[in-house]
């Protein structure tokens, strides 16, 4: 299986990561309310509708940031979206291959892969950030569903154990126009 990413996966990582190097006061502050449970992605996910001109955006191989609220707190969850040029499965393969994530994932220095009795994945991750922040490890539960066969999701939480506390995320991939829309959310 051939490891190469396209370079907007690659991109929009790195969008994401280097918002998460701006958060060095969030790691130095109190920690958040306790984040709910990760489920295990097993439900299909709702169609993004996109506007008309995030469409062309897409089109033209923007990535798209945005932020939602969290309900219950003054934090925010980051929102990106990239339309991936390959069909869903290559790109599957990608989010999918958790051992190997430091060899796409920007600031990522080591990943591990240990699959657990629940069907998921425990993983112990090294970080690489810039100063401020510097060096973080910490652990990750990884949840992988194909709930149709339009669209594939990952889905993270740290875990006790690392320096990184109340992280959580996910990967939602969805056919569009023949190609692939990747949508991060990214809580921290």
């Amino acid at each position: 299986m051939s490891r190469s990413i396209p370079r907007r996966i690659v991109a929009l990582l790195a969008v994401l990561l280097a918002a998460l190097a701006l958060t060095a006061i969030a790691l130095a502050a109190p920690a958040p309310p306790a984040s709910p449970q990760v489920p295990a992605a097993s439900a299909a996910p709702k169609p993004t509708v996109l506007s008309g001109p995030d469409r062309a955006r897409l089109a033209q191989s923007d990535i798209l940031i945005d932020s939602a609220e969290v309900q219950g707190t003054s934090f925010k969850e980051g929102i990106g979206r990239v339309l991936i040029p390959a069909p869903l499965d290559r790109v599957e393969r990608a989010v999918a291959d958790v051992a190997h994530y430091e060899e796409f994932m920007p600031f990522l220095k080591s990943s591990t892969a240990t699959p657990q009795a629940d069907g998921s994945i425990l993983s112990r991750q090294w970080l690489e950030l810039p100063p401020p922040i510097n060096a973080r490890r910490y652990y990750a539960i990884f949840h992988l569903a194909r709930p149709t066969a339009t669209t594939y999701s990952v889905t993270w939480a740290s875990r006790p154990g690392g320096e990184i506390r109340n992280q959580r995320g996910s990967f939602t991939l969805e056919t569009l126009d023949e190609q692939t829309l990747v949508t991060c959310h990214f809580f921290l």
